[in-house]
């Protein structure tokens, strides 16, 4: 069986479509991916350093 690949843009839309409001269940359905995979490509796009306001202020 041949092993389905997506493109860096193709993920990147994936994520956005989670960003504008679609929840994870439908984006996983929508796509035919697994939901541990969305939260793979998730955690691999966060930003490295997060900063709070008050960090952000000082």
């Amino acid at each position: 069986m041949k092993r389905e690949r997506y493109s860096e843009e193709q993920i990147i839309g994936i994520l956005k479509e989670h960003d504008a409001g679609l929840s994870v269940a439908e984006i996983v359905r929508k796509h035919g991916i697994w939901e541990q995979r969305f939260y793979a490509w998730k955690s691999k796009s966060a930003p490295k350093f997060v900063f709070t306001s008050a960090e952000i202020a000082a």
